[in-house]
């Protein structure tokens, strides 16, 4: 297997029970670095310890993570540079419609699940890599 360069540190909120994590994994894959945090408290640790290039949620009541609640700590956080960080919101069909008038050009982009992957790496590349592919595509 060649070397691969890391293109981004991603923080991925999402309160997952399952052991296998596909999502991340496949992200891992692209090339990007992933913290994985459960709970909002767990993710905001996580941005204290080292401040990630991106934050994904995904959204799900019922397992107790609301990307709007996300949402509205990351941008009111005490840290500028917290209130900074491109986002992506992963939500479900039904919830897409909550999100409209939520995503912000260049920072916050709402993908619907389950999420083509195809998407997503196009999503993550331009807002980590706003001004082009990188030199190692």
């Amino acid at each position: 297997m060649g070397y691969r360069p890391i293109r981004g540190h991603i923080l991925k909120l999402e309160n997952n029970p399952h052991a296998l994590d596909f999502l991340g994994d496949a992200i891992i894959a692209r090339g990007y670095t992933v913290t994985q945090a459960r709970t909002y408290d767990e993710a905001l640790d996580a941005i204290r310890d080292h401040l990630p290039d991106l934050i994904i949620v995904v959204d799900n009541l019922d397992r107790g993570i609301d990307a709007r609640y996300w949402l509205e700590l990351q941008h009111t956080h005490p840290d500028s540079r917290v209130a900074m960080i491109p986002l992506v919101i992963l939500a479900g069909a039904a919830q897409m419609e909550d999100f409209k008038g939520q995503a912000i050009a260049g920072r916050v982009v709402i993908l619907p699940l389950p999420v083509n992957l195809r998407t997503l790496e196009e999503t993550l590349r331009a807002l980590i890599w706003p001004w082009g592919k990188l030199s190692s595509d």
